[in-house]
């Protein structure tokens, strides 16, 4: 289980890693380095994004391969503070 920030992108592991210019693109892009988290399913980046940009790194995703549901989604909700949110894969869903 991995902890997700606001305004995040959740992105299947194995296929981001496929796209290696996916990881090079997305750290210029955002001007960072490193994801939020990362499990062996997942890797989260957030909670800097306001929604264009939001938007601007969802729409790059699709631009190299990955699509959008079936490999990452976004969240673009606010939660108060008293409350988190944590992603894993869902039963029968490990390792894809």
């Amino acid at each position: 289980m991995l902890n997700v920030p606001e305004r995040a992108l959740i992105i299947k592991r194995k296929k981001f890693y496929e796209l290696k210019s996916g990881i090079e693109g997305i750290e210029a892009l955002m001007a960072f380095d490193s994801p939020f988290g990362e499990s062996e399913e997942f890797v989260v980046y957030g909670p800097y994004f306001d929604l264009e940009s939001l938007n601007a790194v969802a729409d790059f995703l699709v631009k190299i391969g990955l699509e959008y549901w079936d490999d990452f989604f976004d969240l673009k909700e606010d939660r108060p503070g008293w409350c988190s949110l944590v992603v894993g894969p869902a039963e029968g869903e490990a390792g894809e």
